[in-house]
């Protein structure tokens, strides 16, 4: 568990991740959003980021999002971020009275939680956007994960706390368990829902019927050294 994760987040942090989910409320202008903390300039047009450090190198951020969105924070900490993000949104005096509804709301928080189960807590009068661009993130990151052999952006368990599902099925019919490069990243998936060992995609096919046909494995099993 990193410090970040147990200990109180100083302002310009909260600001740093109040600024991310507010990164995934669409924007009708279509402008790009810049931020900075300290030497790193944050880029971002509706949930598509890029990080630039000082003036000289720029990249894609790893996977295409912040780990930072699906980190287990101090349940203080999540509400003064969501609030913080809220206050932003609803700049009016009239909204005063929604706000005060929602600091109510976000108490129920315990221990330690996620953005999206902060955004949970809200209701249906919170940042449903945020919440559902949330969602879909970790879905993403939790078959993109499956895929890379496991390379998972955030753990299992954090993606799972932040919208994503095991039993979501594609357009294939394909649960994450399907989208398993190896063995053990079948065995962490199945591990938290075992049920969708058994589970068949629109072709009939198991997860692990997908992998006994994956290239990967075809070429493990020629391997003289696998064999010996």
């Amino acid at each position: 568990e990193s410090d970040e994760e147990l200990t109180p987040l100083p302002p310009h942090r909260l600001r740093f991740f109040s600024q991310l989910l507010l990164d995934l409320v669409p924007d009708d202008g279509c402008e790009e959003r810049v931020y900075q903390q300290g030497d790193l300039v944050v880029h971002c047009k509706t949930g598509n980021w890029r990080k630039e450090f000082g003036s000289t190198s720029r990249s894609r951020w790893s996977q295409g999002c912040p780990s930072e969105l699906f980190l287990a924070l101090r349940a203080e900490n999540c509400a003064e971020i969501v609030m913080d993000a809220l206050s932003q949104l609803l700049q009016t005096s009239a909204s005063h009275a929604s706000l005060s509804l929602q600091r109510a709301a976000l108490r129920v928080l315990r221990g330690r939680a996620t953005l999206y189960e902060a955004l949970v807590a809200l209701g249906p009068n919170g940042i449903v956007s945020a919440r559902s661009k949330l969602r879909s993130l970790a879905q993403q990151q939790l078959i993109s994960g499956a895929v890379a052999g496991g390379a998972w952006l955030a753990p299992v368990d954090a993606l799972l706390r932040s919208g994503a599902s095991l039993f979501r099925a594609d357009d294939d019919g394909r649960l994450p368990a399907h989208h398993a490069a190896t063995l053990d990243v079948l065995g962490v998936l199945t591990d938290h829902a075992p049920v969708t060992l058994l589970a068949i995609d629109n072709e009939g096919n198991t997860p692990l019927d997908v992998l006994a046909h994956s290239p990967q494995l075809k070429r493990l099993g020629s391997d003289p050294a696998v064999d010996a």
